[in-house]
C-alpha cells in the first residue's frame, strides 16, 4: 500500500539542486524524522538538537564545533542539522545563521539544515543569497507552503487550519492575538462556510439580540478581524459575504473534502492516493476548543468522513493484499467510530490470516473491556467465538 506523502518530503530531499546551502523541513511536516534519517545517517552528518539555555551565538558556535569534532572523527563535514531552532530567541537565531554561512558553509560544499515548529522566516531574510534556501516539502494541498520563494504579485496568502486548535497564518506568520475570541470564532465561521448571509451570521452568534444590535457587533466584530489579517476577509456580493477574492486561501477543512469527494469517482488506485492525503489532513477534531452548534455539527460530520475514508483505505487495502496496512486503517477507524459493528471482526479475521493469534487477543480484549465500560454489553458470540478459536492457537 503506497505511503505517498512521505515519498512527497523523500524525493524533494533527494533532487535538491547542488547550489542550495541551506534546507528549512516546513514545520507542518509531521513526519520530519523521515527525512532527517536521510541524513543522520549519511556520512559527513553532524547534528545538533538547539536548546534556550545556550542562548548566546559564542557558546552555540563551540557546541557545534564539539559537535562536528565527536561525530565527525576526522572526516569532512557535509551536513549540519541544527533541530528545534525555535527554542533560540529570534536575533540570536539570526546572528547564528550569518556566522554558520560564514564558517561552515562559504566556499564549501557543507549543507545546512533547520528545524523549527515556527517558520524563522525573519531570521532567513539575512541570507543574501535566497536561491541557495530550499523549503522541503513542498505541496501546497496539504498546506507545505514555499513562503520563502512566494510570488510577490500574490500578497496575501491565508493558511487555514481548523483541524486540531485551530491556527491561522498569513504569508508565514502565524497570528496568536485575536484581540478576544469573537473576531477568531467568526473569522474561522466564515472561511468553513465559504459564503454566508448576514441572518445567517447573527442566528449562530447573536440570536438573542435585536437586528440594530446584532449589526453593530458584527460590523465591529468584522473590522477587527480586518485589522488583525491586515486586509479584508470579506467581500459582500448578492446578499452574501464572500472570503474575499484577493486572498489566497489554503483551508484544510476544504482540501480535506475535496480529496475525498474526488476519489469518490476515482479508481482504485486513484482512490487510495487520494484518500491518503486527505486523512493527513486530519490533524484532530474540527476546533476541538470550540463548543458552539455550528463547531459541534461540523466536528461530527468531519469526524465521520475521517472514519469512513480510514475504512475505505482498509478495505482497499485489503483487497491488494496488505493486511498489515488493512489492519492499522480498521484500527484507526473504530478509534473515531468505536460503535462500528464490522471492524473488530475484520481486525482479528486479519491478524488470523498473518498467524497474529496474540495481537488479535489483545484488540479483542481491549474492544471488549470498551463495551462494557461504555455500554454494559458484551462482544457479539461471533467475536467471543473467533477469541476462543485464537486462544487455542496462542
Amino acid at each position: 500500500m503506497p505511503t505517498a506523502y512521505s515519498s512527497i518530503a523523500l524525493d524533494l530531499s533527494e533532487t535538491l539542486p547542488e547550489t542550495t546551502r541551506l534546507v528549512v523541513i516546513h514545520p507542518n511536516y509531521a513526519q520530519l524524522w523521515q527525512i532527517l534519517n536521510r541524513y543522520l545517517f549519511a556520512e559527513g552528518t553532524v547534528y545538533v538538537r538547539l536548546s534556550a539555555t545556550e542562548s548566546t551565538v559564542e557558546v552555540l558556535l563551540t557546541q557545534i564545533h564539539a559537535a562536528a569534532q565527536t561525530q565527525l572523527e576526522g572526516g569532512v563535514l557535509l551536513t549540519l542539522v541544527l533541530d528545534e531552532c525555535d527554542q533560540l530567541p529570534l536575533d540570536v537565531l539570526t546572528t547564528l545563521i550569518s556566522a554558520i554561512h560564514q564558517q561552515f558553509l562559504a566556499g564549501s560544499d557543507t549543507r545546512l539544515i533547520l528545524t523549527s515548529r515556527v517558520l524563522p522566516l525573519e531570521a532567513l531574510n539575512g541570507v543574501s543569497d535566497r536561491a541557495s534556501i530550499q523549503m522541503i516539502p513542498q505541496d501546497e494541498q496539504l498546506l507545505l507552503c514555499d513562503y520563502i520563494h512566494r510570488d510577490e504579485a500574490r500578497p496575501h496568502l491565508l493558511e487555514v487550519q481548523a483541524f486540531g486548535n485551530g491556527h491561522v497564518v498569513v504569508n508565514g506568520k502565524e497570528l496568536t492575538q485575536w484581540d478576544g475570541i469573537l473576531p477568531r470564532l467568526l473569522f474561522f465561521y466564515i472561511v468553513d462556510r465559504g459564503m454566508v448571509t448576514r441572518n445567517d451570521i447573527f442566528n449562530v452568534f447573536w440570536p438573542n439580540l435585536s437586528v440594530r444590535e446584532a449589526t453593530n457587533v458584527f460590523h465591529v466584530t468584522k473590522r477587527k478581524v480586518s485589522e488583525i489579517l491586515s486586509t479584508d476577509l470579506t467581500l459582500f456580493s448578492s446578499g452574501y459575504y464572500h472570503v474575499a477574492p484577493n486572498l489566497e486561501l489554503r483551508y484544510d477543512v476544504a482540501e480535506f473534502t475535496g480529496l475525498i469527494h474526488s476519489s469518490e469517482v476515482a479508481t482504485l488506485d486513484e482512490a487510495a492516493r487520494l484518500l491518503t492525503r486527505a486523512i493527513l489532513l486530519y490533524q484532530g477534531s474540527f476546533l476541538k476548543t470550540v463548543n458552539l452548534p455550528w463547531a459541534e455539527n461540523r466536528r461530527s460530520g468531519l469526524r465521520q468522513m475521517y472514519s469512513d475514508a480510514l475504512t475505505k483505505l482498509a478495505s482497499i487495502a485489503q483487497e491488494q493484499a496488505y493486511q498489515r496496512e488493512a489492519i492499522g486503517y480498521y484500527i484507526r477507524s473504530l478509534v473515531i467510530t468505536p460503535e462500528h459493528p464490522d471492524h473488530m471482526q475484520k481486525i482479528m479475521r486479519l491478524y488470523g490470516e498473518l498467524g497474529l493469534y496474540r495481537e488479535a487477543l489483545e484488540s479483542f480484549e481491549e474492544y471488549r473491556l470498551w463495551l462494557e465500560h461504555q455500554h454494559g454489553l458484551a462482544p457479539a458470540h461471533l467475536l467471543q467465538g473467533l477469541a476462543a478459536e485464537y486462544r487455542i492457537r496462542v
